[in-house]
């Protein structure tokens, strides 16, 4: 079968012929793909210059090697052009047993493939409760950063991105805590952690 011209995902009547394609696999159905999707709605990531390529979970298939057979499925379908990107977007959740030597195995093929990982420890909302405040002490699992989230937003539903977390502002304050956060010289975070904001630099990076 024949590779399809990646300009076929383009929104002709909104992004220029060479808008850079960012392919983004997310392990969550929901939260992830919702939060994405609203930076572009938001003007975040100008629709114009980027192409935001959402592959969410969508039939419970979530582990680390089911995101990999995810994104190779869309890359045997569509040519990419060499600054074109593709990120994994997933949660450390080591309540999983061999969590530690799937992430290793995960990280190591995407290097080979030139692909970017961004993965949060212990949860992707982590990323959210950093648009919003420093990290409080004795956030431990998801649910303790759920409560955070509640706590400072008054409510929160994983099926809905927090208006504050569409504000410049925000974001801004998202990636300096994030980064303040990032161990230099590790993979993913052992720790409380988030890389979410090196595929945010990476997208405004492209802006204009």
């Amino acid at each position: 079968m024949s590779l399809r011209d990646r300009t076929r995902l383009l929104q002709r009547n909104v992004q220029l012929r060479d808008a850079r394609l960012f392919v983004v696999a997310t392990e969550g159905a929901e939260t992830e793909p919702r939060y994405f999707e609203a930076l572009q709605t938001h003007g975040l990531v100008p629709r114009s210059r980027i192409k935001l390529h959402l592959l969410p979970t969508t039939d419970g298939r979530s582990a680390p090697q089911h995101l990999i057979e995810r994104v190779e499925t869309f890359l045997s379908q569509y040519r990419l052009l060499s600054d074109d990107a593709v990120w994994l977007v997933l949660d450390t959740d080591l309540k999983s047993g061999n969590r530690c030597a799937q992430l290793s195995e995960l990280t190591t093929l995407c290097r080979q493939k030139g692909w970017q990982v961004a993965i949060s420890h212990p949860c992707f909302e982590l990323w959210l409760l950093l648009h919003v405040c420093d990290a409080p002490a004795g956030l431990s699992d998801c649910a303790s950063v759920q409560s955070a989230l509640r706590n400072e937003l008054g409510a929160y539903q994983k099926a809905t991105t927090p208006a504050l977390c569409c504000e410049p502002s925000a974001l801004e304050d998202a990636v300096k805590r994030a980064r303040s956060l990032d161990p230099a010289s590790a993979e993913w975070p052992a720790s409380l952690g988030t890389g979410v904001y090196r595929l945010l630099e990476a997208l405004r990076a492209s802006m204009p």
